[in-house]
C-alpha cells in the first residue's frame, strides 16, 4: 500500500523533472529497485501505445546503493499479462549492468553492451555516466549530498529518517513519509511511562537489557569521543580510511561480543588480540605524522583495554539472580531462554555474515532453537517474535529499529552502572564521559521516531504533494518544521528478575538470609493462611499423570523453564497447556527439614539460643526422673502455677514442641528443681526458644524455595546430582531433586468459586473433584 503511494509520488517527480526524497514505512522495502522497474515499464507501455509495436526500454537509470541484494530483486522481477500469471523476466527486456571499482561498465544481461538500469556505489560515479533519464539513491551512501547536483530527475530512498543526509535533503526536496500512518499501532505496543519489562514480555516495541561493565565503559568511551575527528583525518587517503573502518570494526565487535573471548577466538579464527595487534602494525607505515603518532596509537589503546575488560569480567563469578549481567556473554542465553520459554519466536541478528555464521555454531548445541541472521540477510528472513540486537548497531543499520522483521527488539546494551529502574528524558549520547549504550540506543530510537513522524505528518505530505505537482521546491514549503518532542514511552528497559530464592541456607551468602528474627513474635502458626475459608476464583488444573489440583488464579505457582533452565513463580491465571509446573512431595521434604535441623543448634549464628534450649532439655529430663511419669511432673508444675495439661508436658519432654509458650513456665520448672539459671533468666531461655522457633519456619520455608528452585534442575541434568547445597547439613541436589514432582499441564477448567483451603495441593487422579457454586459457598463463611 505505501510503496504504491510512493511511486505515485515518484511519477508525478519524475514526469516534472524534479526530486523527490521517500522514507517507505518498512526500511526493508525494495523500493530502489521497484522504482527503476516501473519505470522501465511505463515507458515500454508509453512507447508500445505510440507506435503500434512492442520495445525496449528508451530509459538510462541510475540506481546508486550499497546493498547488493537490490541488483539481485531487480534481476528477478518479471513482467505478466495478469495476476498471477507466468511472467516474462524484466532482465531479458531492461538489462542491468555495474560499474566496477576500476570505473569499467560491465553489462549483466546482454552481449551487445546495450543496458537499461545501471547499479553504482556513489552518485559520483552515477555522475560520471552519460545521459541518464533518472538516478536513484538508496541511502546512506557517501556523496548523497551531491545528488542535488546530478542534473537529473532523482529519487531518494531513506532507510532511516534520522539518517543526517535524509534530513538536509529533506529540506531541499518534496519530502514523504509514513510513519504518521502506523503511529495509532505502534503506540499500543508501548510501555507505561517508567515501567520496566522482561524478555519476551509485551510493552515497548524496542526493549534495551542493560549490562554493567564499569571498565569497558571507561574504554569504549573514550573511543566514542573521538569518532568524529577520526572520520575527518580518515578521508585523507584510501589506506586510512581503510585502516578507520577497520578501528571501527572492531570497536562494534568488541561491544557486541555475546560469547566468551575464548569462544570467539576458536570460532572466529583470528583472535581479537591479534587483530588490535594487526591494526597496530599497519598504522605504522600511515605517513601522516598526526594520525601515525597521535591518533592511532590511542585508538590502539583504548581497543585493547576493552579487551582486557572483557577478560577481567569474564574471570568473575557469574552474577546472581537478580544483579544485572557484566558482559553479553552472560546476558545473551538468559535472553535467550525467556523468550523461548514464553513460548515466543527468538531471531538474534549479528552485524555481519561471517559473525552470524560464529553465533550459530555458538548456539547450536545450547539453543538450537534460536534462529540467527544478520543486518545484511534480514529482507529474506523469516519475521520472528523477538529480535535479539547485540549491541546498538551501526550508523548504516540504524534502520533495523523500524523493520518488521519482529514485534519486537531486545537490545543488549552496555552501561556504566546500572540504571535506577527506569530512561528518563532524553539527551545527547556522544560526548565526554564513559560509553554509555543504553543512551545511544534510547536516543537513536527516539530521535528516529521524532524524524519519522515528522516527514509524515498530514501538513507535511500537503506541502510535498503540492510541490510535486507545481514542479518546484519553494524554500521552506516542504521542510519539516514541526517540532515533535521524543517520548519517553519509545524505548523499555528490562530489569534483572529479583532472585527467586533468598540467598544461602545460613549466612546470607548461599541461599537463605539471615536467620535471627528482628523483633518477631508469635510461633509457628504465623504461616496458616488467615485466608483459608474465603472463596476464590479458581481453577482445575489436571496433569499428564492423572492427578489434579485446585489453583487459586491470582496466586503463584512455579513453572519450570526449560530453555533458561530454573523456575519462576507465576500467577496460575497465567498458565496454558504444555507448562511444566513444579510440587513439592510434602513427605520428602519433611524429611529434608529434619535433616536440617539436626545440625541448627550448632550452627555460630544459634549457638546461643542451643545452648539455653539444651539446659531447658536437660532441667526437663531431670525432672521427669524424679517424678516417675508424665502426669506426676505435670501435678508438679501446677502446685506452682502451671495450667497446661499432661499431654503438653510429654510434647516438651520428647521434644515434639520446644518448650512452653509462657515464659513464667519456665521459672516454675527452676522452682521444681532449684535451678537458678531457669529461676533467674527464663525470660532469656524463651527469647531463646522464640529464635529456635522462628529459625525451623524460616529454614521450612527456605528450604521449600531452595526445592522447588533447585529439584527440577537436577532432575533434568542441569545440575549435578553430588553438587553440595548446604555444607553444615551434606544437602545435595540429589536430596532435593526427590523432594519435588515435575509435571506438565494438560487441561485447564476454569471454576467461578473454589474455597482458597482447597486450593494448593496436588490430588491422586481417583479423588473425585467437588463442584462449587457460590450459595453453597458463601455458607462457608
Amino acid at each position: 500500500m505505501f510503496d504504491v503511494d510512493a511511486l505515485r509520488a515518484v511519477e508525478h517527480a519524475v514526469l516534472r523533472r524534479g526530486s523527490v526524497l521517500i522514507c517507505p514505512a518498512d526500511p526493508l522495502s525494495p523500493l530502489p529497485a521497484l522504482v527503476p522497474a516501473a519505470a522501465h515499464i511505463e515507458a515500454m507501455i508509453g512507447d508500445s501505445l505510440r507506435t503500434g509495436r512492442p520495445g525496449p526500454s528508451p530509459l538510462r537509470i541510475g540506481v546508486v546503493a550499497t546493498d547488493p541484494r537490490l541488483r539481485g530483486f531487480y534481476r528477478a522481477l518479471a513482467v505478466s499479462p495478469r495476476p498471477g500469471g507466468v511472467g516474462e523476466p524484466l532482465r531479458s527486456t531492461v538489462a542491468a549492468a555495474t560499474v566496477g571499482r576500476n570505473g569499467r561498465l560491465s553489462v549483466i544481461d546482454r552481449d551487445d553492451g546495450r543496458w537499461s538500469t545501471v547499479f553504482v556505489d556513489s552518485v559520483a560515479a552515477a555522475r560520471a555516466l552519460d545521459n541518464l533519464n533518472l538516478l536513484v539513491v538508496d541511502l546512506p551512501v557517501g556523496d548523497a549530498d551531491a545528488v542535488c547536483e546530478v542534473g537529473v530527475p532523482t529519487v531518494v530512498v531513506a532507510r532511516d529518517p534520522a539518517d543526517p543526509a535524509a534530513v538536509r535533503l529533506a529540506r531541499r526536496m518534496p519530502a514523504f513519509g509514513y510513519d504518521w500512518v502506523l503511529s495509532d499501532g505502534s503506540r499500543a505496543g508501548t510501555a507505561p511511562p517508567g515501567g520496566t519489562l522482561s524478555a519476551g514480555d509485551g510493552g515497548a516495541r524496542i526493549c534495551v537489557l542493560p549490562v554493567a561493565c564499569p571498565a569497558l565503559c571507561a574504554d569504549a568511551g573514550l573511543f566514542w569521543a573521538d569518532i568524529s575527528t577520526l572520520a575527518r583525518l580518515g578521508r585523507r587517503s584510501a589506506y586510512v580510511s581503510t585502516l578507520l573502518a577497520q578501528a571501527f570494526g572492531l570497536f562494534h565487535d568488541l561491544v557486541g561480543l555475546a560469547v566468551p573471548v575464548s569462544a570467539h577466538d576458536r570460532l572466529a579464527g583470528v583472535p581479537l588480540r591479534e587483530r588490535i595487534g594487526a591494526l597496530a602494525r599497519a598504522a605504522r607505515v600511515v605517513a601522516d605524522r598526526e594520525l601515525r603518532a597521535d591518533w592511532l596509537p590511542m585508538v590502539e589503546v583504548e581497543l585493547a583495554g576493552m579487551l582486557q575488560a572483557l577478560d577481567a569480567a569474564e574471570r568473575e563469578l557469574p552474577p546472581r539472580q537478580g544483579v544485572l549481567p557484566a558482559t553479553k556473554a552472560q546476558a545473551l542465553p538468559e535472553v535467550a531462554a525467556d523468550v523461548l520459554d514464553a513460548g515466543k519466536d527468538a531471531l538474534l541478528v549479528a552485524r555481519t555474515a561471517a559473525l552470524a555464521r560464529m553465533y550459530t555454531d555458538y548456539l547450536r548445541d545450547s539453543l538450537p532453537a534460536v534462529r540467527v541472521t544478520s543486518l545484511g540477510a534480514l529482507a529474506t528472513c523469516q519475521p520472528a517474535d523477538v529480535a535479539i540486537l547485540l549491541g546498538a548497531p551501526p550508523t548504516w543499520g540504524r534502520w533495523v529499529y523500524r523493520s518488521r522483521v519482529a514485534r519486537q527488539f531486545v537490545v543488549l546494551a552496555y552501561a556504566p552502572e546500572a540504571p535506577n529502574g527506569s530512561l528518563l528524558a532524553p539527551h545527547r549520547s556522544r560526548g565526554d564521559g564513559p560509553f554509555d549504550e543504553v543512551a545511544v540506543v534510547a536516543d537513536a530510537v527516539r530521535m528516529q521516531k521524532a524524524a519519522g513522524l515528522r516527514l509524515s505528518l498530514p501538513r507535511q505530505r500537503s506541502r510535498a504533494w503540492t510541490a510535486v505537482r507545481v514542479g518546484r521546491c519553494p524554500d521552506g514549503t516542504t521542510a519539516p518544521e514541526e517540532a515533535l518532542e521524543p517520548g519517553l514511552n519509545d524505548v523499555g528497559l528490562i530489569v534483572a528478575r529479583p532472585p527467586e530464592v533468598p540467598p544461602g541456607l545460613w549466612d546470607g551468602i548461599g541461599w537463605t538470609a539471615q536467620l535471627e528474627p528482628r523483633g518477631a513474635t508469635g510461633s509457628v502458626d504465623e504461616q496458616a493462611d488467615a485466608g483459608g475459608t474465603d472463596v476464590v476464583a479458581g481453577l482445575r488444573v489436571l496433569f499428564d499423570d492423572g492427578s489434579w489440583a485446585w489453583l487459586r488464579a491470582d496466586s503463584p505457582v512455579w513453572r519450570w523453564r526449560s530453555h533458561a533452565r530454573r523456575t519462576e513463580p507465576v500467577d496460575a491465571g497465567r498458565i496454558a497447556v504444555g507448562d511444566e509446573l513444579v510440587f513439592i512431595d510434602g513427605d520428602a521434604h519433611k524429611t529434608l527439614l529434619a535433616k536440617i535441623l539436626e545440625v541448627a543448634e550448632d550452627l555460630p549464628e544459634l549457638a546461643v539460643a542451643g545452648a539455653w534450649v539444651a539446659h531447658w532439655r536437660t532441667a526437663l529430663a531431670r525432672a521427669h526422673a524424679r517424678c516417675g511419669s508424665y502426669a506426676a511432673l505435670a501435678r508438679q508444675l501446677a502446685s506452682h502455677g502451671c495450667t497446661v495439661q499432661t499431654q503438653t508436658v510429654r510434647l516438651w519432654c520428647i521434644g515434639v514442641t520446644l518448650g512452653p509458650d509462657d515464659p513464667t513456665d519456665l521459672r516454675r520448672l527452676g522452682l521444681l528443681l532449684n535451678d537458678d539459671a531457669l529461676t533467674t533468666r527464663h525470660e532469656a531461655v524463651w527469647r531463646a526458644m522464640q529464635t529456635l522457633r522462628h529459625a525451623h519456619v524460616r529454614l521450612g520455608r527456605r528450604l521449600a524455595a531452595l526445592t522447588r528452585s533447585l529439584g527440577p534442575a537436577g532432575s533434568r541434568g542441569a545440575l549435578p546430582a553430588d553438587e553440595v547445597l548446604d555444607a553444615a547439613s551434606g544437602l545435595t541436589a540429589a536430596d532435593v531433586e526427590t523432594a519435588v514432582v515435575v509435571l506438565t499441564v494438560a487441561r485447564i477448567e476454569p471454576a467461578p468459586a473454589v474455597p482458597a483451603l482447597m486450593t494448593g495441593p496436588r490430588r491422586p487422579a481417583d479423588e473425585p473433584a467437588d463442584s462449587f457454586h457460590l450459595s453453597v459457598s458463601e455458607e462457608i463463611r
